[in-house]
């Protein structure tokens, strides 16, 4: 009995030396472009790429910058996004340019996953940024935890005198320069970080 009440003792000045923290929610989401470079006129293509641990609703914004202009129609969840995920709710809200995702338990978003597709046309030279703004995410506790977003850079030369080259959906299958891969790994390019924890 004295050496269980020992070992008992030991184990409370351990564990009160070395505190065990709660695991830390992991969460990123990455506006990605699907090219570097674009000229006055081009349309180029976009996905928002997401990742992360016990997510149970997400929520953001889409803002597009002054000098590009978001193709009215072009934006679209992949097909079977929310069996994918085992999600109840992934969607989509062109009037507010809104996501949504939920479900009623946290679930893991796995590596380059998907959430989101649309086009932009670009309108003015310089170097612009599609942005998440308004973002909300929050994990299976109901504890916010607000994700690394980052956000690709398009540098933008002057070009086509008339704006409007290179229109279509982004399923468009002949626009092939700008259009982004059908797979579930997008394309890899740098980014640079828009927002992070508060």
């Amino acid at each position: 009995m004295k050496k269980l009440l020992a070992l008992v003792l030991i184990c409370v000045v351990v564990l009160t030396a070395f505190p065990v923290q709660a695991a830390q929610a992991r969460f990123s989401v990455h506006v990605q472009c699907y090219q570097k470079e674009a000229k006055v006129g081009d349309t180029v293509y976009y996905a928002v790429v997401a990742e992360g641990e016990d997510v149970i609703a997400l929520q953001f914004d889409l803002v597009v910058p002054s000098g590009m202009r978001y193709v009215a129609g072009s934006a679209a969840t992949p097909e079977g996004l929310k069996e994918k995920l085992r999600v109840a709710a992934a969607d989509w809200t062109e009037g507010s340019m809104m996501f949504t995702y939920y479900n009623d338990v946290g679930v893991n978003i796995p590596v380059g996953a998907i959430l989101l597709t649309f086009a932009c046309e670009v309108t003015a030279p310089g170097n612009h940024q599609v942005t998440l703004e308004e973002v909300l995410s929050f994990n299976s506790e109901f504890q916010e935890f607000p994700p690394t977003v980052r956000a690709d850079t398009l540098v933008v030369s002057g070009g086509n005198s008339a704006v409007g080259g290179n229109t279509g959906s982004v399923q468009d299958p002949d626009v092939q320069t700008s259009e982004p891969n059908t797979g579930d790994t997008p394309a890899q390019s740098g980014g640079n970080e828009v927002t992070g924890s508060d």
